[in-house]
């Protein structure tokens, strides 16, 4: 394989890494944002850990372009040596895999987020609705005017 094959081919590794830590940013922040529309009936737990998946998943993302960057920095380093330049080391396989895998389980834990609060039961929540809690009548001007109110 050619060296500028085999350079495009981190480029595209380290441009695939990025994109799965642009997307499990975003979709913590999103999850975060619009978790108030969804709290009456998921389970908090499953959002929390899809959050953790999600954030490990980072971190393994920036583990792997730090093994990018150290395997084309040991192929530098060694000059005329010939330094087997590859997107398949075990420094770049182990932490790429594992934040596919983290970032796998943060979208499962999200989807199953998503269909409790759409599918599952509805919480019984406060209402903001005023509630009678006495009705009077009078015979003067307007009957059955209701004069007690309970504000919650």
């Amino acid at each position: 394989m050619s060296e500028d094959l085999r350079k495009k081919a981190f480029d595209f590794a380290s441009a695939t890494v990025k994109q799965l830590i642009t997307l499990s940013t975003a979709l913590i922040a999103l999850s975060i944002t619009f978790r108030g529309n969804f709290e009456q009936a998921g389970n908090e737990i499953l959002l929390l850990i899809c959050w953790i998946c999600f954030f490990i998943s980072v971190l393994f993302g920036i583990m792997t372009l730090m093994a990018l960057t150290g395997t084309l920095e040991k192929c530098t380093e060694e000059g005329e040596k010939k330094v087997d330049l590859s997107i398949y080391g075990a420094n770049v396989k182990r932490p790429s895999g594992l934040q596919i895998l983290f970032f796998l389980l943060g979208l499962l834990f999200l989807g199953v987020y998503g269909g409790q609060s759409i599918f599952g039961e509805k919480k019984e929540t406060e209402s903001e609705e005023i509630k009678i809690i006495k009705e009077s009548t009078y015979k003067f001007v307007k009957p059955n005017r209701k004069d007690t109110l309970e504000i919650k």
